[in-house]
């Protein structure tokens, strides 16, 4: 499992498969927010088939019985980004886009292929002039139809693509089901939504859109304060660190001085005291990598809200808007400020001369563990980790 340095930058990229990536192919959304290739899931996922951990954020999920990974909900907001993009770099790129429909009967005739000026939206085809007319008059009512410029396409993307009713594919999405929480178009309301309480999209929209807004507030509030967290752990363990270096060197320095005598015992202090190094680091290591996990899991979902909130359509935000709702709630309750860490002190005291010769002392020095500052318990082998420690040193 990548580390969470190695999944940070990844989450950052909304179009990009944080496993492959790759641009999305049939991109997945869990219900901790994030995103994958269908392919990707299957892969990573290939001998669970209950339930599973995300790989960004190791959220557990249960993997749809009766569909499998299938079964997980499509991401109409990413694949809409995608073909957006996409049709941008083309045209930004100078490419000269040909016409879908021509472009396959030139494999048969031969003829050239023109260029493509229109772009239908209901058929996501790129089309010339003449083959767009068809599509203008299509039985059932017409298709949208729109002029192949970047700009104007992004934007006409974005609006309308996933705003047509998944059962009836001409019918557009006008209401938002409260009891469902789903969109629905008039057929689904007089068929499956009679009696439901539902309000039209529009109207819903723009009450999710402040509830993305105070979403987002709150996320902003917790991750500066997790930021400061992790600076705290990070200025504490430095000083740790330093103030080890410190007392490495003073313990050195009393050793070289009566070494012909304390050799051992400069060797098996310095373990002893290794080893409490190397246990708070480790303690500031975990502290740190669990600070950073949900500052990346709370990032990657305020990104995802403000990247749904300005570059998603109605129906983008209430698709995702009950379920954006949860998971910020959750992260909200799990992602919670630790307490101050503070890193063991140590410092170095030396021993006195007229003990050196004494079997039971140890003449090169103790280590002395303050499990609360102004407690001191000496060790002269054993020393814990987060405790406040000292080394000291019998003096002449």
């Amino acid at each position: 499992m990548a580390s969470v340095a190695d999944l940070k930058w990844r989450v950052n990229e909304i179009t990009t498969c944080p496993i492959c990536l790759q641009d999305f192919k049939n991109p997945r959304m869990l219900p901790c927010i994030h995103s994958f290739c269908l392919r990707c899931l299957e892969g990573h996922f290939k001998d669970n088939y209950t339930a599973a951990a995300c790989p960004v954020c190791r959220s557990e999920f249960q993997i749809p019985q009766t569909s499998g990974l299938e079964g997980i909900p499509r991401n109409v907001f990413v694949e809409n980004q995608i073909d957006v993009g996409r049709t941008t770099n083309d045209q930004a790129g100078g490419e000269v886009l040909q016409c879908e429909v021509c472009a396959v009967e030139n494999e048969v005739s031969q003829t050239a292929v023109p260029p493509a000026t229109q772009y239908c939206v209901d058929c996501n085809q790129k089309l010339c002039k003449s083959c767009s007319q068809p599509h203008k008059f299509m039985r059932g009512g017409p298709h949208q139809v729109t002029e192949l410029g970047a700009g104007e396409l992004c934007a006409e993307l974005v609006r309308r693509r996933g705003s047509y009713c998944e059962q009836h594919r001409n019918e557009w999405i006008k209401l938002y089901c409260f009891d469902c929480a789903v969109n629905v178009c008039l057929m689904c309301f007089a068929v499956e939504h009679a009696g439901h309480c539902c309000d039209e999209v529009g109207k819903v929209a723009e009450n999710f859109v402040s509830a993305l807004d105070n979403t987002v507030q709150s996320i902003s509030t917790r991750v500066d304060a997790l930021q400061a967290s992790v600076l705290q752990v990070e200025t504490e363990t430095a000083k740790f660190l330093n103030d080890v270096d410190r007392v490495d060197a003073a313990m050195l320095a009393r050793g070289e001085a009566v070494k012909q005598v304390v050799d051992s015992q400069v060797r098996r202090l310095r373990e002893d005291f290794e080893t409490v190094k190397t246990s708070t680091s480790k303690e500031a290591a975990r502290r740190t990598e669990s600070l950073k996990l949900a500052l990346t899991s709370l990032e990657s979902l305020k990104l995802y809200c403000q990247e749904l909130k300005f570059k998603g359509s109605l129906c983008d935000i209430t698709r995702s808007a009950k379920t954006l709702q949860t998971r910020a709630k959750e992260l909200l309750r799990t992602c919670t400020l630790p307490g101050d860490y503070s890193a063991p002190d140590v410092s170095f005291a030396q021993m006195n001369v007229e003990e050196l010769m004494s079997e039971e002392q140890n003449f090169v020095g103790q280590v002395r563990v303050l499990k609360e500052r102004g407690k001191i318990q000496s060790h002269d082998m054993y020393c814990c980790c987060n405790h406040h420690i000292s080394f000291l040193s019998r003096r002449n």
